[in-house]
């Protein structure tokens, strides 16, 4: 798909504006111009609060030069890593369910900038630039430098509205912010991560289980923030169905469980993690080739998927459970993770991850 540019100019004034995505503060700069609206173009942002529909008018703005502001979000992308890391983890700081998280994230962050492998970089850099374009299709942009586009108003806090309080960009500028990211991000690094993985999985070797298993965990766990912001969406525009887009889910899904399959048939699943935390890696290891502080991330991985499997056993770990992920109460003898997937909530973040742990996996049948 080419970036086409928009020809039917109705002024000759450039405007410099600086947008951010509306849950986290990493701006970059788009030239805009005012244009000629033709007939279907959107001119208003339009959402649903309690079954009222909200309208909010924007001015008829948008993109000057496609290739230029497709430089300056990759720029962006490439820049941002940690604020987009910290957006996603802090929140999650005070609950020890996201411990998993927490540190997978961290780890795998810290290892792309340390490893002098070229591949292994490479791979892992390319998953989080792909977890960010992810992101950035998930969570509308708002304004937020001085020129707001003669925007005196923000958009209300009513609970419903993704910009609380923000001033929303032109929806024609979304819909060009999207070709951008399809055509420039999304595609080229999906295409790239799918050719490092497979490189991988055809060594069949044990000494790139590490890098697969960070990032496959990474992707797995994109799958489902993706499947949660496609049922907010439908939500927000007040679908009756569950997801906005039916058929993209069933891509995630495939997606998700090709991954699967490829972790734990080819590169022996969590074993490693479940070695590492005996303490026997070394009767295992063959090619294993893993530092001491890698180990030290397993153990630590596989104390924390023990102890998620144990939540459910005690009363207080299953009502945070159940109030923070939608579960329904079990006997005391359920896990976690069982409990999750056994809700086949394909938008819990934990859904598809938890199933890296499992040794006798088994994948679920596709919606």
């Amino acid at each position: 798909m080419d970036l086409v540019d928009i020809t039917l100019w109705d002024s000759e004034e450039i405007r410099s504006i600086l947008v951010s995505q509306v849950f986290i503060l990493a701006p970059y700069d788009l030239k805009v111009r005012r244009f000629v609206p033709m007939p279907g173009d959107m001119l208003e942002e339009i959402w649903m609060a309690n079954g009222v529909e909200r309208r909010f008018p924007l001015p008829p703005y948008a993109i000057v030069n496609m290739a230029e502001a497709a430089d300056a979000i990759e720029h962006m992308v490439s820049c941002n890593r940690a604020q987009y890391l910290d957006a996603l983890l802090k929140p999650r700081f005070q609950d020890p369910m996201y411990e998993l998280l927490r540190d997978t994230y961290s780890f795998a962050d810290g290892y792309s900038r340390q490893t002098r492998d070229i591949k292994t970089k490479s791979l892992l850099q390319d998953t989080f630039s792909l977890w960010i374009a992810c992101r950035l299709t998930s969570h509308p942009e708002a304004i937020v430098g001085l020129d707001t586009l003669g925007l005196t108003k923000k958009a209300m806090d009513d609970g419903f509205s993704p910009w609380k309080n923000q001033y929303p960009i032109p929806p024609v500028m979304s819909a060009q912010l999207e070709c951008i990211l399809y055509t420039k991000l999304l595609r080229p690094l999906s295409a790239k991560v799918r050719t490092s993985l497979d490189e991988l999985f055809k060594k069949k070797s044990h000494d790139i289980w590490l890098e697969a298993y960070l990032a496959i965990f990474v992707l797995l766990h994109s799958c489902a923030l993706l499947i949660k912001r496609d049922e907010e969406y439908a939500r927000q525009i007040n679908l009756i169905t569950k997801y906005a887009n039916p058929e993209s889910i069933k891509e995630h899904q495939k997606g998700a469980i090709t991954l699967l399959a490829h972790f734990h048939r080819i590169l022996h699943g969590p074993i490693p993690l479940r070695r590492a935390h005996q303490g026997d890696l070394q009767s295992f290891k063959k090619n294993w080739d893993f530092t001491p502080g890698q180990e030290q991330f397993m153990k630590r991985t596989y104390s924390t998927v023990l102890k998620m499997r144990e939540s459910l056993q005690k009363p207080e770990g299953e009502a945070r459970a159940c109030a923070n992920f939608g579960l329904v109460p079990t006997s005391r003898s359920g896990s976690f993770f069982s409990s999750v997937r056994a809700a086949r909530n394909l938008s819990n973040e934990f859904y598809w991850i938890s199933q890296l742990y499992e040794e006798d996996w088994v994948p679920d049948k596709m919606d």
